[in-house]
């Protein structure tokens, strides 16, 4: 058992070792600590920090003219092989929009985040905007967390967890995984008086990428129940088997289940 002295000492040691920050820094030290390269932005509250507090800790950080510059900016550095971010505030977005809409099907090289910072209660922002929507749009990932070390953890296990296991982008992997468990098909169910007929029909783009979403996270929580793997594990198993389109995949065999009964049904 430890004396006081040794308790206040060591619990003095471990205050040290906390560090608060915002969740704007919180992004800026996750993205140091997975090696990211290039931080472009163009500034306005609420993203400025991330850009300066990254710069403040010796990382290559750039303003740019607009926010469309800030992410082309952010792409070159990611096709030339560097990680990087590009940051801005969620109308900022909107100027940014031809080429997120553009990187959405051509891919990236090295990892590619871009952080929008939103304004609920428009504190500093002519408007409110939920930029959680372009993701369904251009049918790419969105990250949103919840607290300031939620925001240093999901920059660095964004581009850390998957590279690490596949060698390979963690955001292609990710598009790919959501590729082959998004349903091409599905049943309806048509009404002739009594009867009830099952029709196969297309199944649309935005609940294509809602349906392989909602199984790619029952997978990865089915296969964490009565095991000693964390939760991260478990969802990086999973999306590494369906990017490969393998059938040990819950998400793609539930795709294979609910094509082989709208095919039944043509």
């Amino acid at each position: 058992m430890r004396s006081a002295p040794e308790a206040a000492e060591s619990s003095t040691q471990a205050n040290k070792d906390v560090r608060p920050l915002t969740g704007n820094e919180a992004i800026a030290r996750g993205a140091w600590e997975a090696g990211v390269n290039v931080v472009s932005a163009y500034p306005g509250t609420p993203s400025t920090e991330i850009l300066e507090h990254f710069s403040k800790i010796g990382g290559k950080a750039q303003w740019a003219p607009n926010e469309k510059v800030a992410l082309e900016v952010a792409v070159g550095a990611s096709w030339g092989g560097a990680r990087s971010i590009a940051a801005m505030k969620h109308v900022g977005v909107n100027v940014a929009a031809d080429p997120l809409m553009t990187l959405a099907y051509t891919g990236v090289g090295a990892g590619l985040i871009l952080v929008s910072a939103d304004d609920p209660s428009l504190h500093s922002s002519q408007n409110e905007q939920d930029n959680r929507f372009y993701g369904k749009f251009a049918s790419i990932p969105v990250l949103e967390p919840a607290d300031s070390q939620e925001s240093l953890d999901m920059v660095k296990d964004a581009f850390e967890i998957i590279a690490e296991r596949t060698k390979k982008n963690p955001v292609q992997v990710l598009v790919e995984a959501l590729e082959n468990a998004a349903p091409r098909e599905e049943i309806t169910r048509l009404q002739f008086g009594g009867i009830s007929v099952p029709k196969a029909v297309d199944v649309a783009p935005s609940r294509r990428l809602d349906i392989a979403l909602r199984n790619v996270a029952r997978g990865a929580v089915q296969s964490s129940f009565k095991s000693t793997k964390p939760i991260e594990e478990c969802l990086a198993s999973e999306l590494i088997l369906a990017s490969k389109n393998d059938m040990n995949s819950f998400s793609v065999s539930k795709k294979e289940e609910v094509e082989r009964v709208a095919q039944s049904a043509r």
